[in-house]
């Protein structure tokens, strides 16, 4: 069965918001840490010892973990990932 690449961002769009906020800049990285900037917002991305990620989000705040990252965090995670990692 052949894979559809686009069905992941598809069918995720936090993957797709993520993905826009890191292009347009609004990560900014201290340590372990993070500070995302929406047009509307500002939110604070912090990274656990364990490597999970929490967010100052209402998301984040709703579904704490159990529906995966928030947009945010993702974007975060991108950022933190080593080049190419994500390709």
């Amino acid at each position: 069965m052949p894979y559809d690449a686009g069905r992941a961002e598809r069918d995720n769009p936090r993957l797709v918001g993520a993905r826009a906020l890191v292009e347009r800049g609004a990560v900014e990285r201290d340590g372990e840490n993070a500070t995302v900037r929406t047009d509307a917002e500002t939110y604070r991305v912090r990274r656990h010892p364990d490597g999970a990620y929490s967010c100052s989000c209402r998301w984040w705040a709703r579904h704490r973990g159990q529906r995966g990252p928030c947009r945010h965090a993702l974007a975060v995670s991108m950022v933190a990932a080593p080049v190419g990692a994500l390709s």
